[in-house]
């Protein structure tokens, strides 16, 4: 046990406590990692929300993307039921922060935000792979601290960032600022020497649409998207379907084009254009006519 209590293992001996046991696997942390399930939540509404939007948009909006936006430390750990592992939050974030053996910094994204992260290098990081883990919908940085573990057993370093809006991390979350975020990572690893054919994007979920639009960007970055979706507009068409099976396609449309205006772009990230997270766009070739 670690602490009093059971914690992470994952593969070999990841970790292990004072006696050189292994820490287990099967309860503790690491069940609660597993637990976390992306249930819908009514969170706050931020400036790019738009508060006169009708209830299909807020709706739609809250329960499909950005899910623990405007969410504090505080609210994720009784939301995510972490009060069944760990003391508090600062307890929560310590036993997993200590238990990877990562540090806990800031990461600077070009419009001038401050990102949370947790960086666990491979020293010297610029003779090593490295990777960028990008969160999911309900979710931060540390809740990637299994796919962080796996990575690092492997030799790699591991810069694991929270997406601006969420716990920890600056300014608004719209599909722009994403982008923005997971350019900032990429930034992080080039300034330590990583060259881009050793260096990989992972994002889970929400995550994954973040990882495609690098890759699209910085050819010679690997890729995996880890149960990401196709576009918006399919997510919001599936997620309304449970919600009712009565809303026509025209509404969702609707809703999809107000909560992710295409073809926005900053100068400050040059050759990126929203697109309503398209992420079909990574696998498209150009057709001879193009070339």
């Amino acid at each position: 046990e670690y602490g009093g209590r059971s914690g992470l293992w994952m593969g070999g001996c990841a970790s292990s406590n004072e006696s050189g046991s292994c820490i287990s696997v099967n309860s503790g942390a690491d069940q609660a990692l597993r637990d976390l399930v992306p249930r819908a939540v009514e969170r706050p509404l931020g400036p790019a929300d738009g508060k006169s939007d009708g209830a299909l948009t807020r709706g739609i909006r809250s329960k499909t993307f950005y899910v623990a936006k405007g969410m504090s430390f505080e609210d994720l750990f009784k939301f995510k039921r972490m009060q069944e592992y760990f003391q508090d939050v600062e307890d929560w974030k310590h036993v997993l922060t200590d238990w990877l053996g990562a540090e806990n910094l800031s990461v600077n994204t070009r419009d001038g935000r401050k990102l949370d992260a947790l960086w666990l290098e491979t020293p010297p990081a610029a003779n090593h792979a490295a990777v960028a883990l990008f969160h999911a919908n309900c979710a931060i940085a540390i809740d990637m601290a299994l796919w962080g573990a796996w990575y690092r057993q492997r030799g790699m370093s591991v810069l694991m960032i929270t997406m601006g809006g969420y716990a920890g991390s600056q300014g608004e979350t719209t599909e722009l600022s994403t982008y923005f975020d997971a350019d900032a990572a990429v930034h992080f690893l080039m300034h330590r020497g990583i060259p881009f054919n050793r260096m990989l994007v992972h994002g889970l979920s929400i995550g994954g649409a973040l990882a495609a639009n690098v890759a699209a960007q910085h050819p010679g970055i690997s890729a995996t998207l880890d149960q990401t979706f196709v576009n918006a507009l399919e997510v919001a068409t599936s997620t309304t379907a449970l919600i009712s099976k009565h809303v026509p396609q025209m509404a969702i449309n609707s809703v999809v084009d107000t909560c992710f205006p295409k073809n926005q772009s900053d100068p400050r990230l040059p050759g990126v254009v929203t697109d309503a997270y398209n992420t079909c766009l990574l696998y498209t070739s150009p057709s001879p006519r193009d070339s």
